[in-house]
């Protein structure tokens, strides 16, 4: 039976279901967090044609945090939420799509 696996102290302060050791990953799936980690590159994970999931970088998620943090803008919180809704229905938006008026 193996011990279970340890991880650096500041793992317990996120807000994650599941943490996954790069190692542990097939050489695609390494390939694009290396290149997402790297130069930002987002990727795209698709089922069947749909958008399903994305990855960005840790500092961009940070950012994108620290932002929500600091923006408490209902509407920009609201429109936010919309576009959400449609990414996660397949339709796909440029960030300056958000602040059109």
């Amino acid at each position: 039976m193996s011990s279970p696996p340890t991880f650096a102290p500041w793992t317990s302060r996120l807000v994650a279901d599941r943490i996954v050791e790069l190692s542990d990953l097939d050489p695609v799936m390494r390939k694009a967090l290396a290149e997402c980690e790297l130069t930002g590159q987002r990727s795209l994970f698709l089922r069947n044609g749909r958008i399903v999931a994305t990855v960005i970088s840790w500092d961009e998620y940070l950012a994108m945090r620290e932002t929500m943090q600091l923006v408490p803008d209902l509407e920009l919180r609201a429109r936010l939420d919309a576009r959400d809704a449609e990414v996660r229905g397949g339709d796909l938006f440029g960030p300056e799509e958000l602040f059109v008026e």
